[in-house]
């Protein structure tokens, strides 16, 4: 493939590529939208009784469009696997970290939300008021 990549870029220059991956970029995210319009209902189930229509082709189409820039780009300034696997890794890690923060954070308003539900039980609506207000502190 790395031959018919380079065929492909011998002709262009690297800002005609750039370009055309804004294009392909901005046809992908259409395509996304389009599709996720098809398959999910307005409360973002998603819907099970839909055959695979032209949305799915068509996302498939783009995601292929963008992939195949991506790697003439690659080929053209020389950016080796990797430099791009490094950053994935990167970002997948703080991702986890913040995916961890996120996690302790609902658990934390869970608990205060659980603590002030038995206080309303309990019928002290000032003392409920107020462990209602530290939820959101």
């Amino acid at each position: 493939m790395n031959k018919k990549i380079r065929k492909i870029c011998k002709n262009q220059s690297v800002d005609t590529k750039l370009f055309l991956l804004e294009e392909e970029a901005a046809e992908l995210i259409q395509a996304a939208s389009k599709y996720r319009r098809s398959h999910i209902k307005k409360d973002y189930v998603p819907m099970t009784t839909l055959k695979k229509p032209k949305a799915y082709k068509n996302l498939i189409e783009e995601i292929a469009d963008v992939e195949l820039l991506i790697a003439e780009i690659k080929y053209m300034l020389s950016i080796k696997d990797k430099e791009i696997d490094d950053s994935i890794k990167k970002k997948i890690n703080r991702t986890i970290k913040r995916n961890k923060a996120t996690d302790s954070l609902r658990a934390k308003a869970k608990s205060k939300a659980s603590k002030a539900s038995k206080i309303k039980k309990k019928g002290n609506k000032k003392k409920w008021w107020n462990s209602r207000q530290m939820i959101w502190k």
